[in-house]
């Protein structure tokens, strides 16, 4: 007699997985974050799909063709840009830190046709479950470091001015993966009562005082974005959202206008000749001098760091940084694959979302898609603030996944 059937196998894999990812460190590695995460990523999508082979027969889904188009097409497009850009090998493989390259790309983009045909709805309450109780994990990881750092004077601790990274190893890496699993983890809450609401409470308190911890304007920002999302989609009159929705749309605007005018002041000599030598003003301006150079085209993907070199005008530095990607995801797919890159990339991401107001419109499990719909959309906002870990990204071809099966 069977005990563990193999759809019970692939399961456990599926779910595990999520749960481990964010924990994968390799210390002797010499980058050992995020090359190691994204190793591992790609090792478990492989195993993934080995196993479903063996349930083939059990699967019953009807995806939606036209997002799984979408997503290929995305993908043929970042190829053929890559094949004809600046570097091959470099688009191939990724940058060094990263390893962001063609191929993790072909394994999210397998990711996306595996949830496509496993994923079924009865599966949303674990993975939810799955979220919050590994971004606890991390959360405390990252309460425990900051104790370390500040209290108990442990200069073992990586120290990013003030801020915590934990298994990270980066605080906006952190802040972003914390940020778009929330919703997850509020679709969670509503899910108990009791005794149980009471940790799952304790959970989401620790992720949202972890996001604090990582000092990330991105992700404290998105925090305010998190609370207007959830009133403009919650039950209360037309008057009370519009009121309170505009008090956090001003918050917000106030805190951009307070970052914007307190940031450091970048001085050589005698001259302030920039804010920083790797401030968004001047990776903005080489990203469209870049962008201008080959706006069909596009450089190829992991090649922002040529087309970052690639201004003429822009001001030397004695010791210059090095910039390998553009601190937004949108801009990155811009320099890597052009207008027709970037026009794929939207089109995915905008489809997705209006499928996902189809379904609420309908009220289709309301809370389930309206987690789903947040976290798609905090997602969207955080990826244009900075450089994102690879867990991040795995949200957006997560939901992706799951709503073209058709079972969201």
């Amino acid at each position: 007699m069977r005990f563990i059937t193999r759809l019970t196998i692939l399961k456990i894999t599926f779910f595990s997985g999520i749960f481990l990812l964010p924990f994968i460190v390799w210390p002797a590695s010499p980058t050992p974050f995020e090359v190691p995460r994204v190793w591992v990523f790609s090792r478990w999508v492989e195993l993934l799909v080995f196993l479903l082979v063996f349930n083939l027969g059990k699967i019953q889904n009807k995806p939606n063709v036209w997002l799984l188009f979408l997503t290929l097409a995305f993908f043929l497009i970042e190829a053929g840009a890559s094949w004809f850009g600046v570097d091959w090998t470099k688009s191939l493989i990724g940058n060094y830190y990263r390893a962001d390259g063609l191929i993790t790309l072909l394994h999210s983009v397998i990711l996306v046709f595996f949830l496509a045909l496993f994923w079924t709805k009865s599966y949303s309450r674990t993975l939810a479950y799955v979220f919050l109780f590994s971004s606890a994990l991390v959360s405390f990881w990252a309460l425990d470091e900051f104790i370390s750092l500040h209290f108990l004077r442990n200069l073992s601790i990586p120290n990013f001015s003030g801020a915590v990274g934990a298994s990270f190893g980066q605080p906006n890496f952190l802040s972003g993966y914390l940020l778009v699993g929330l919703p997850f983890s509020f679709y969670a809450y509503t899910l108990n009562s009791g005794g149980f609401r009471a940790l799952v409470r304790i959970g989401i308190i620790l992720q949202v005082l972890a996001v604090f911890l990582t000092m990330s304007w991105g992700g404290i920002l998105g925090l305010i974005l998190l609370l207007l999302f959830y009133f403009l989609l919650s039950g209360k009159k037309l008057a009370v959202k519009i009121s309170l929705g505009l008090v956090l749309s001003l918050t917000l605007a106030g805190a951009l206008f307070y970052y914007a005018q307190s940031r450091p002041k970048f001085v050589a000599g005698f001259q302030e000749i920039a804010l920083h030598p790797q401030s968004r003003e001047r990776i903005i301006k080489n990203t469209l001098y870049a962008f201008n150079l080959k706006p069909f085209a596009g450089w190829g993907r992991s090649n922002f760091d040529y087309a970052f070199t690639a201004n003429p005008n822009d001001t030397r530095y004695g010791s210059d940084v090095y910039v390998d990607r553009a601190h937004s995801v949108l801009a990155e797919t811009a320099i890597s694959s052009g207008v027709i890159g970037l026009t794929a990339y939207l089109s995915l991401a905008i489809f997705a979302l209006v499928l996902i107001l189809v379904r609420l419109r309908k009220g289709k499990d309301t809370g389930w898609n309206k987690a789903l719909l947040i976290s798609l959309l905090l997602y969207l906002f955080h990826s244009q603030t900075n450089v994102i870990s690879i867990n991040e990204e795995f949200f957006f071809w997560l939901i992706a996944g799951i709503v073209a099966s058709n079972e969201s």
